[in-house]
């Protein structure tokens, strides 16, 4: 992006931010309002919700309470027709009495539902319900609410929503349900079991949901979903649990605001719920207002801001013209100015940029030559004519002891090290080649020492196709064998490992258990872990891997030592 661009995008973003500012200031302060206003509304209204249901629970045990010590409930109770000359006229006489005395109960409580009466000495359950009783034979005895109702002891209980088999087509109902004793002898003589119905509980939400904008759920004090005003789907109270005490949730890509109320006395949780692009809808023509008013403010900001951009970007494209000569890698300083502001600052430091560019490249140069030096003189440590005096002597004893196979292997091994050090111009090689490489000076170096030692290979098979620097195990190897031979009347062994423990990293690991050293005696001559060979592998994994790559070593004496590399699988 060209600078005069950048400018008036500069300049453009000036001149918004304080109208978005405000813009989003007073959008958000119209939409915080609102939503507060809304959650106050709608706690308000589940609170009403609440009451009522309470209202009607007392009711309930108003209602179960009004019966205890009744004298005139308490004589039908304790009749027992089968003493009576005509049982079958009783039983006809009786009902009438439970008729008329559930009537008048009903007249005194309108909003119940149902009322039924569990006489314990007489056959039958008396109903009443909207003017019509209802009689039934059906025995109550193991239903919960019964079980729990005579383990209360006259005291009333609450059943959450359940199924009535008393009544036809099984309602859902809630319940308050009481013992009533003999207010004499404290015999069990009923059960006044005082019902609302859940069309009841659905029809008073509704209400509620057609005089506001506002939609509702009742649970229980489980968190299960009781009932829902229209339009609320039932898996709308799952997503209300899942946000715990959030005050908006979303549900089929649609968002609410959510408020609550919950009754000490039910444990019903009323949720009030507004549709929130509904209840925003009256701040749609603030957002046009703002919205134009900021497309107006966009227009002459980009008017302004390119008459201005214009002028102070001119001196900068010379500045520019002149720095695109430099693109033909003729680092030629450009001429100075003589500027006292920031463009003139600008060709001060980029002057003094090319003069430290200079200086980086022949740093840069003069560390490659040494790199290279150093891998020279790593070679020259490994296949010394040393080395070659001491293999042509073993050859010149082997053919004198008529030992024609080791004088062949040695030959062998001979050859193909001098044929990888001359052919082999890459810095790195996969780690099998490296290893088949160490296979033949092992062969050599074996024979030279009588097969006085042994080499253990743990070479991992996944890392085998990971590239090292050439020639890099070599030297240690070589440190290796020396220290083992200075081991005496043991078995002297050389383990040779390979491995890794995070992707793209190989560990290599050259581990003896020659004389090692210690820290005390560092200077003992043949103990020291030192020598020109490991200094060019030390130096070298610095110069090649910078901070990707290390070189570790653990010794204890006469125990052994342990060199560790621990390398990328490719340079920095």
């Amino acid at each position: 992006m060209k600078y005069r661009h950048k400018l008036m995008i500069a300049f453009t973003v000036i001149a918004l931010f304080p109208m978005s500012i405000f813009g989003v200031y007073a959008y958000q302060s119209a939409v915080s309002h609102t939503k507060e206003k809304a959650l106050t509304y709608g706690r308000t209204m589940a609170t009403d919700l609440n009451s009522t249901y309470n209202e009607w629970i007392q009711n309930s045990i108003t209602l179960t309470r009004s019966m205890i010590g009744d004298p005139q409930l308490e004589t039908l109770l304790k009749k027992d027709f089968e003493s009576y000359q005509y049982p079958v006229y009783e039983k006809v006489q009786d009902k009438k009495s439970y008729q008329y005395y559930l009537n008048h109960t009903m007249n005194v409580y309108p909003n119940v539902d149902y009322v039924l009466l569990f006489p314990l000495k007489q056959p039958y359950t008396i109903g009443y319900s909207n003017q019509n009783v209802l009689v039934s034979e059906e025995n109550n005895e193991n239903d919960r609410w019964y079980e729990k109702t005579m383990s209360a002891e006259g005291y009333w209980v609450y059943t959450g929503l359940h199924k009535e088999s008393q009544i036809v087509e099984d309602p859902k109902v809630v319940s308050i349900s009481r013992l009533i004793k003999d207010s004499q002898t404290q015999e069990p003589l009923g059960i006044i079991k005082v019902m609302y119905n859940s069309q009841s509980i659905y029809n008073l939400l509704n209400q509620k949901a057609r005089t506001s904008n506002f939609s509702f759920l009742l649970t229980n004090d489980n968190g299960e979903t009781m009932a829902t005003s229209e339009h609320v789907e039932e898996g709308f109270g799952r997503v209300i649990a899942q946000g715990e005490n959030d005050d908006e949730v979303s549900y089929k890509d649609q968002s609410y605001f959510i408020t609550s109320s919950t009754s000490d006395e039910t444990g019903w949780t009323v949720y009030a719920i507004s549709d929130r692009d509904q209840l925003f809808q009256q701040l749609n023509s603030i957002k046009e207002i703002f919205l134009y008013l900021l497309i107006g403010t966009i227009v002459g900001s980009i008017v302004l801001a390119y008459l201005i951009s214009s002028r102070l970007v001119r001196p900068l494209e010379h500045l520019k013209s002149s720095m695109s000569q430099l693109t033909t890698g003729e680092w030629k300083q450009i001429p100075d100015p003589n500027r006292k502001d920031e463009i003139g600052d600008l060709t001060y430091h980029y002057n003094d940029m090319l003069t430290r560019l200079d200086e980086y490249v022949a740093l840069l140069v003069q560390k490659e030559k040494q790199k290279k030096d150093l891998e020279y003189k790593s070679l020259q440590s490994q296949i010394n004519p040393h080395f070659l005096f001491n293999t042509l002597n073993n050859i010149k004893w082997c053919v004198y002891l008529n030992q024609p196979d080791l004088v062949n292997r040695m030959i062998d091994s001979l050859v193909y090290i001098f044929k990888f050090i001359s052919k082999r111009s890459d810095d790195m090689i996969p780690l099998s080649e490296e290893e088949e490489f160490l296979h033949h000076y092992l062969q050599i170096m074996k024979i030279r020492f009588d097969g006085e030692f042994e080499v253990i290979w743990e070479m991992n098979e996944d890392v085998k196709d990971m590239e090292v620097p050439i020639l890099l195990i070599q030297p240690l190897l070589e440190n290796a064998i020396i220290h083992g031979m200075e081991k005496e009347n043991e078995d002297r062994m050389i383990w040779l490992r390979s491995y890794s423990k995070a992707p793209n990293r190989v560990i290599i690991e050259v581990e003896d258990n020659g004389v090692g050293f210690s820290e005390d005696r560092p200077q003992q001559k043949g103990v020291k872990f030192s020598s020109i060979g490991f200094d060019n592998v030390k130096e070298r994994v610095r110069l090649m891997y910078g901070n990707q790559g290390s070189i570790t070593v653990q010794s204890k004496a006469n125990k052994g030592t342990i060199v560790t590399l621990d390398l990328s699988d490719s340079l920095p």
